[in-house]
């Protein structure tokens, strides 16, 4: 059994117990659910991007934050950084990788203790910029987002204005907490019928 919270933890049993998974066997709230990819409608449809130049409104997202739950983010893009070139990804949880709490940076507590997560690694703000600033940054911060859906969406969500550029987000002042969920279990991609060349989380 894995801690996962005061609330919360998981228990393993042995998978010849649990196959074929059925809704006899099981309700079906205790089958996990799976998310895949939406597509997105327009900006301009919304009209959010009038929100931004109207003088009543103004509001570009500053003091926001969007949590983007998705297929990762590509964080090295300049869409989702301020200004002076930082960072506005509060933090990373990318739960496909293996946990690195040991390789903080100096002076930054372990952000395990709080959150209780025992699965996949975090980055938090202070890695993220270390790693803007480095000439290698996967090799600081290795979380991608190979599918780019979840870049796609941060985008649409909080892109920031680029010189030159005739884009911007709905909230291109906010900032951002992105999750990376893991890839779903072939067991449930059975039970859901779920074709293999479909991302499923």
């Amino acid at each position: 059994m894995d801690f996962v919270s005061t609330d919360l933890r998981i228990i393993y049993t042995p998978i010849d117990t649990v196959n074929p998974i059925s809704l006899s066997k099981f309700s079906y709230y205790s089958i996990p659910g799976l998310y895949t990819l939406l597509g997105s409608g327009s900006m301009e449809a919304s009209s959010i991007l009038a929100t931004h130049t109207s003088p009543a409104l103004s509001n570009q997202g500053r003091g926001v934050i969007i949590g983007i739950i998705d297929t990762g983010i590509d964080y090295t893009n300049p869409l989702f950084r301020n200004q002076d070139g930082t960072t506005r990804i509060i933090s990373i949880w990318d739960q496909s990788l293996p946990d690195d709490k040991d390789n903080l940076p100096d002076g930054v507590p372990n952000r395990y203790n709080a959150s209780g997560a025992t699965y996949g690694t975090e980055y938090i703000r202070e890695q993220i910029n270390e790693a803007l600033e480095s000439d290698n940054p996967l090799t600081l911060v290795p979380s991608t987002d190979t599918n780019g859906h979840g870049t796609f969406l941060a985008g649409i969500a909080a892109g920031g204005v680029l010189p030159g550029q005739n884009f911007t987000g709905a909230a291109p002042e906010c900032e951002l907490i992105i999750v990376k969920l893991k890839p779903a279990k072939q067991y449930l991609r059975d039970f859901y019928l779920v074709s293999s060349d479909t991302d499923v989380s």
